[in-house]
Protein backbone atom coordinates (compact mmCIF):
# COMPACT_ATOMS: atom_id res chain seq x y z
CA UNK A 1 0.00 0.00 0.00
CA UNK A 2 1.25 3.88 -0.57
CA UNK A 3 0.61 7.37 0.07
CA UNK A 4 1.39 9.42 -2.66
CA UNK A 5 5.11 7.95 -3.81
CA UNK A 6 6.21 6.74 -0.67
CA UNK A 7 5.84 3.07 -0.10
CA UNK A 8 5.22 1.83 4.02
CA UNK A 9 8.38 0.44 5.61
CA UNK A 10 6.03 -1.73 7.38
CA UNK A 11 2.79 -3.25 6.02
CA UNK A 12 0.25 -4.75 8.23
CA UNK A 13 0.10 -9.18 7.18
CA UNK A 14 -2.61 -8.71 4.53
CA UNK A 15 -4.21 -5.13 2.65
CA UNK A 16 -7.44 -4.60 2.27
CA UNK A 17 -10.01 -2.13 0.68
CA UNK A 18 -11.54 -0.37 2.58
CA UNK A 19 -13.31 3.02 2.55
CA UNK A 20 -10.41 4.87 2.55
CA UNK A 21 -7.97 1.98 1.10
CA UNK A 22 -8.79 1.21 -2.79
CA UNK A 23 -7.32 -1.06 -5.55
CA UNK A 24 -6.01 1.63 -8.17
CA UNK A 25 -6.33 -1.06 -11.16
CA UNK A 26 -4.71 1.81 -13.88
CA UNK A 27 -1.47 1.15 -10.84
CA UNK A 28 -2.35 -2.60 -9.70
CA UNK A 29 -1.47 -1.25 -5.94
CA UNK A 30 -3.75 -0.66 -3.05
CA UNK A 31 -3.69 3.55 -2.39
CA UNK A 32 -5.01 5.30 0.80
CA UNK A 33 -6.98 7.52 -0.73
CA UNK A 34 -7.54 10.56 1.71
CA UNK A 35 -4.25 10.43 2.54
CA UNK A 36 -2.53 10.52 -0.88
CA UNK A 37 -5.47 13.16 -1.97
CA UNK A 38 -4.17 15.27 1.00
CA UNK A 39 -1.11 15.12 -0.13
CA UNK A 40 -1.21 15.67 -3.90
CA UNK A 41 -3.56 18.69 -3.20
CA UNK A 42 -2.29 20.01 0.18
CA UNK A 43 0.99 19.05 0.94
CA UNK A 44 3.16 18.50 -2.32
CA UNK A 45 1.19 20.17 -4.31
CA UNK A 46 1.99 19.53 -8.23
CA UNK A 47 1.80 22.62 -9.83
CA UNK A 48 4.53 24.21 -7.25
CA UNK A 49 7.19 21.21 -8.87
CA UNK A 50 6.81 22.13 -11.82
CA UNK A 51 7.23 25.83 -11.63
CA UNK A 52 8.70 27.80 -14.91
CA UNK A 53 12.26 27.45 -14.20
CA UNK A 54 14.43 30.60 -16.16
CA UNK A 55 17.54 28.79 -16.24
CA UNK A 56 16.25 25.34 -16.53
CA UNK A 57 17.20 22.51 -14.35
CA UNK A 58 20.02 21.96 -12.02
CA UNK A 59 21.10 19.47 -13.85
CA UNK A 60 19.05 16.60 -16.06
CA UNK A 61 18.76 14.29 -13.93
CA UNK A 62 16.56 16.72 -11.79
CA UNK A 63 14.16 16.76 -14.40
CA UNK A 64 12.72 13.19 -13.75
CA UNK A 65 11.52 14.85 -10.10
CA UNK A 66 8.05 14.94 -11.80
CA UNK A 67 7.72 11.44 -12.90
CA UNK A 68 6.36 10.43 -8.93
CA UNK A 69 3.90 13.18 -9.21
CA UNK A 70 2.37 10.79 -12.00
CA UNK A 71 2.16 7.81 -9.36
CA UNK A 72 0.44 10.21 -6.95
CA UNK A 73 -2.12 12.49 -9.19
CA UNK A 74 -2.92 8.84 -11.62
CA UNK A 75 -4.75 7.10 -8.93
CA UNK A 76 -6.26 9.69 -7.49
CA UNK A 77 -8.13 10.56 -10.79
CA UNK A 78 -9.12 6.99 -11.32
CA UNK A 79 -10.12 6.05 -7.84
CA UNK A 80 -12.45 9.58 -7.27
CA UNK A 81 -13.93 9.79 -10.43
CA UNK A 82 -17.30 8.18 -8.57
CA UNK A 83 -17.37 9.16 -5.63
CA UNK A 84 -15.69 13.28 -6.15
CA UNK A 85 -15.43 14.14 -9.92
CA UNK A 86 -14.68 17.77 -9.80
CA UNK A 87 -11.64 16.77 -7.37
CA UNK A 88 -10.70 13.80 -10.25
CA UNK A 89 -10.61 15.97 -12.73
CA UNK A 90 -8.67 18.10 -10.90
CA UNK A 91 -6.41 15.51 -10.51
CA UNK A 92 -4.96 15.50 -14.01
CA UNK A 93 -5.00 19.12 -14.37
CA UNK A 94 -3.04 19.53 -10.98
CA UNK A 95 -0.37 17.20 -12.38
CA UNK A 96 3.07 18.69 -13.77
CA UNK A 97 2.81 15.90 -16.67
CA UNK A 98 -0.51 16.26 -17.69
CA UNK A 99 -2.41 18.87 -18.05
Amino acid sequence: MTSGCAGACSLPAAVAASDTIRLSQVQGRYVNVSRTTRLAFEVSPGQVAARPRPRGWVDRPSENSLLPYIVTYDPIAELLQRSNPPRAASSCSASPCGG
